[in-house]
């Protein structure tokens, strides 16, 4: 874990768009925050397959493998702008558009644990250049898209980009809470969310006997094992808690079922 403190940039060090990136970083030790904030990313991600990480909460919007590829890419070019002008680099240096570069990036025909990786290398780069940056780079002011810039606030815009993107994550696409279908052996988990429990319980969707659904959010969880004849009106046992403490029990109907996950998710 690193031990890397720095004081934090004052409002005249970086443009009023990124004040609020770095509002999202508490406190002055950024490198112990840096490695846990990856760290958390990737539990989130962890159960997802690749299908699941092409998932998009709304039309237009990026997949969850655009938006970590957006991350590794901006961490990357922030990090080498806090290179240069650590290093006293007065050279002026260009913007660049993430809604050209996520696309060019094709991110979605990648394998996500690649994306996950190359995201990862990144961050322990941006690790060892801030660990070894000397304590007067860190005041020193240098100019990106035209605008000035100490290499201390860019630090804190790497750390607190990573933080709003993963808030995003957790609440618009719901990593935070999965859907977990296991139906005869095979398992598919994916981002929980109102239209897909909608799509699962939907009265056209044949869900054979014995098919467990579960979703989950921390340690609340919600279950339902299928029983009867795939197609019907459907009965389904359910079973349910939060920490301890037992939520959810018995045998209902799947009209029921799909207002309980519903409940669930608008918790």
């Amino acid at each position: 874990m690193s031990q890397l403190s720095v004081p934090r940039p004052g409002p005249d060090e970086s443009a009023p768009f990124y004040h609020g990136y770095i509002a999202q970083v508490t406190g002055e030790a950024i490198g112990s925050l840096l490695v846990s904030q990856l760290e958390e990313l990737e539990r989130m991600v962890a159960p997802l397959d690749d299908a699941a990480a092409r998932y998009r909460y709304a039309p237009g919007k990026w997949s969850v493998k655009e938006v970590l590829g957006h991350l590794a890419d901006a961490e990357r070019i922030f990090s080498y702008r806090m290179l240069r002008i650590g290093r006293g680099d007065t050279t002026a240096l260009p913007g660049f558009d993430e809604n050209v570069y996520v696309p060019a990036g094709d991110f979605d025909g990648r394998p996500l644990a690649a994306i996950v990786g190359e995201l990862r290398a990144v961050r322990q780069a941006t690790l060892a250049l801030a660990d070894n940056m000397p304590a007067d780079g860190w005041t020193r002011l240098g100019e990106a898209s035209g605008k000035r810039v100490s290499a201390r606030a860019l630090l804190y815009i790497i750390a607190g980009h990573l933080a709003h993107h993963g808030r995003v994550l957790r609440e618009r696409y719901r990593l935070a809470t999965v859907l977990r279908i296991c139906d005869n052996g095979n398992e598919r988990i994916v981002p929980a969310s109102a239209e897909v429990v909608e799509q699962v319980f939907s009265p056209d969707t044949s869900i054979a006997d014995g098919t467990e659904i579960t979703v989950a959010d921390g340690d609340r969880w919600l279950a339902a094992v299928a029983v009867g004849t795939p197609g019907s009106a459907g009965e389904f046992l359910l079973s349910g808690a939060e920490g301890e403490r037992p939520t959810a029990s018995g045998q209902a109907g799947r009209g029921d079922t799909l207002r309980r996950f519903r409940d669930f998710l608008a918790r």
